[in-house]
């Protein structure tokens, strides 16, 4: 995934987020809810898939059943797991197949090593080979506590300026989102959280071209009074006057090429606005001083 160091591995935004709910019991789960619950293992069966060995386990509770269910195991030995009684705690997405719920790959504890997070709010990241969601989310865990170690690259004076919440409280809350956040903003980048990694990122790109800019100025340039040759031009090679916005253009270009250092300018417009003409129109001016143009 190119995670080389622990910045880039906190930098690495979960895609979605569920919405979970701790639930007592099997009767109170409902299609498409993000549910954690406590069940115990009560038939356990291996199913092909194509050329791949899947698994079906049935689990329960008093109140009623569901399947869990792996179309490709995890290991030779995952099966073996699930003994008959053996209680777990398996967190998923409720689905329902052939008039019967189940959960497809879910997380799963065994109930002795302790319980699947119960926070309302759980990222799901892209996926990392090697690593199960449980064990990733441990991963970041870990990795957040050195946050302290880093300096917000944002000066202090402007955060409070424009608002902007600190590096190490976005990063936090982005991978551990507080019970209150509400999931449709997460996941359309629309928390504060976010706004403070864009406004960063399009900072640096900011800084970036002007450092360019200020490298390009310091470059020598051909320098040409063009204005007579303009006015001349447009009347030599077109039978109509130029709107008023390519003639804007005109000007700006020959405030351009008036300066010691090169032109850079982008020429934006609609197609048949007219861009072609006011090109040629530059660029006559420059054969007329005995410059080639391409």
């Amino acid at each position: 995934r190119g995670i080389e160091s622990v910045l880039d591995l906190l930098l690495f935004l979960p895609r979605r987020y569920e919405l979970r709910q701790f639930v007592q019991q099997v009767s109170a789960l409902r299609i498409d809810m993000h549910a954690v619950l406590n069940v115990s293992v009560q038939q356990c069966r291996k199913r092909s898939f194509g050329r791949r060995q899947g698994l079906e386990v049935l689990v329960g509770d008093a109140t009623g059943n569901l399947v869990l269910r792996w179309f490709h195991m995890p290991s030779k030995s995952f099966a073996e797991k699930f003994t008959i009684g053996s209680r777990w705690c398996i967190a998923g997405v409720v689905r329902a197949y052939q008039d019967r719920l189940e959960m497809v790959h879910p997380e799963i504890s065994a109930e002795q090593e302790g319980q699947l997070e119960e926070a309302n709010i759980i990222p799901v990241y892209p996926e990392v080979t090697g690593f199960r969601p449980a064990h990733l989310r441990k991963v970041l865990g870990q990795a957040l506590n050195s946050l302290k170690h880093f300096t917000d690259p944002l000066p202090i004076q402007l955060r409070p300026q424009r608002n902007l919440a600190e590096l190490s409280v976005a990063l936090h809350a982005l991978h551990f989102p507080p019970a209150s956040t509400r999931v449709v903003d997460l996941e359309n980048r629309r928390t504060s959280w976010h706004r403070r990694l864009i406004y960063g990122e399009l900072l640096l790109l900011q800084l970036v071209v002007l450092q360019r800019r200020a490298v390009a100025h310091r470059e020598a340039g051909v320098r040409l009074d063009i204005s007579q040759h303009l006015i001349d031009g447009v009347a030599a090679l077109f039978p109509f006057r130029l709107t008023a916005a390519q003639q804007r253009a005109l000007e700006d270009l020959e405030q351009d090429v008036s300066q010691s250092v090169p032109m850079q300018r982008l020429l934006q417009g609609d197609v048949g606005s007219g861009k072609t003409a006011v090109a040629v129109v530059l660029a006559e001016a420059f054969v007329k001083q005995g410059y080639q143009v391409a």
